[in-house]
């Protein structure tokens, strides 16, 4: 059975859409189209529903007598629209999945800016018109343009569920408003002075763990080794489980097979290459010693921020690196450019580099399913040098004390 014009699924339920004749749109006061639930999660049984739905829908609308039961009908649609608000449409939209605490507080933040700088209205009553006074209004704010984009993105989006979902308008208003955003900073790569002064620091040189409780413990000494050594994001170093590295072969698995892990994209699952210097410093003694104590978590000391694994470790770094006296433009998303630039001035395979990295591959379609990348990986990880980290000495994996950096 071929799919029906006008069916989609949405968080795993079907619906139907359909487009009203231009010469039948004043019946439904002037909508373009209906959008109606199937009730069903079944594909099989969407189809079916879709068909005769559709069949008996047209055939009522080529029905003159039937006119005014359309008529009806719409004037309920329109109480509808005059009661509902997108506060309403907020709570459906976070009730409707399972949802991460951010999303949700980031979308309240912004429905709370949008009724203050707008007032409550209806959603039947927005218009084309509010939505771009609300861009005016966000541009005028003293907030990067990245939050600005965010914030009206997230009120656009609760526009487009109470229509695709919900059904209770029959257009979005706001559909094709854009809102554009510049990069606030440009990221680069550490140099070696920096890297030099970074790991000065009596946490390399004499084991001496910070106190601060988001520092992780023992994750203050090894996550920004493993970041240059890796190029790995912080949000996937931070919610490594101790089976996920693996000693006999050598190499770090990237995944998410529980649900408390999250990847970026599908090209964030990979295995990495556990590099020599990290073995040298002790970092399979380090694994040995969490296994030992029955750790689930690799970083059995480092807090989890809901949602954001390396929240908490992110903001501690920061400090870090204003103690040190490193420039404001780096973080430890840096060390990713590091590990890039290092690779690509070295003539290496930018496929290679992608897979390395988790990047989706640009290109042609020979870069984008090289399949046999990761058995040069190894080779690629062997190539990633730094003179400051081959001067570090291997520590023992008790901290000497803990009095250092707050």
């Amino acid at each position: 059975m071929s799919k029906p014009t006008g069916l989609f699924e949405r968080n795993g339920h079907f619906y139907l859409r359909l487009i009203i004749p231009t010469h039948q749109r004043h019946l439904f006061n002037g909508r373009t189209r209906i959008v109606q639930s199937l009730n069903t999660s079944h594909r099989r049984q969407a189809v079916l529903a879709a068909t005769l739905l559709r069949a008996e829908i047209f055939s009522k609308l080529l029905s003159q007598g039937h006119a005014a039961q359309v008529v009806r009908q719409t004037a309920v649609n329109s109480e509808t629209e005059t009661q509902h608000r997108l506060r309403d449409v907020f709570n459906r939209w976070r009730d409707s999945k399972q949802r991460t605490k951010d999303s949700i507080q980031a979308c309240e933040r912004a429905l709370c800016l949008f009724e203050d700088l707008t007032g409550s209205k209806t959603i039947g009553a927005l218009t084309r018109d509010d939505g771009d006074a609300f861009r005016s209004a966000l541009s005028k704010l003293s907030v990067s343009s990245k939050t600005t984009k965010d914030r009206f993105t997230w009120v656009k989006s609760l526009l487009r569920f109470a229509c695709d979902d919900l059904g209770w308008v029959g257009n979005n208003p706001w559909a094709g408003l854009k809102i554009t955003s510049t990069p606030e900073r440009t990221r680069r790569a550490w140099t070696e002075n920096e890297i030099d002064t970074l790991l000065s620091h009596a946490i390399y040189t004499k084991g001496e763990l910070p106190t601060a409780w988001n520092a992780g413990g023992w994750a203050s000494y090894w996550l920004p080794l493993l970041g240059l050594l890796t190029g790995a994001r912080l949000s996937e170093l931070a919610q490594l489980k101790t089976d996920d590295v693996c000693l006999q072969s050598k190499v770090i698995c990237i995944r998410d097979r529980d649900p408390r892990q999250r990847l970026k994209t599908r090209a964030s699952s990979r295995s990495i290459p556990i590099h020599s210097e990290l073995l040298r410093l002790g970092f399979d003694d380090y694994v040995s010693r969490q296994r030992e104590q029955c750790e689930e978590w690799l970083w059995s000391d480092l807090p989890k921020r809901d949602a954001k694994a390396g929240g908490f470790f992110s903001a501690w770094f920061s400090q870090y690196r204003k103690q040190m006296g490193l420039a404001h433009t780096l973080d430890f998303h840096s060390f990713r450019h590091t590990v890039r630039t290092q690779l690509a001035t070295k003539n290496m395979s930018e496929p290679l580099i992608d897979r390395l990295l988790g990047h989706i591959p640009a290109g042609s379609i020979g870069a984008k399913t090289y399949t046999h990348a990761d058995s040069f990986l190894a080779e690629l990880v062997a190539v990633i040098r730094y003179p400051a980290v081959s001067k570090l000495t291997s520590l023992s994996q008790e901290p000497i004390n803990k009095a250092g950096m707050r």
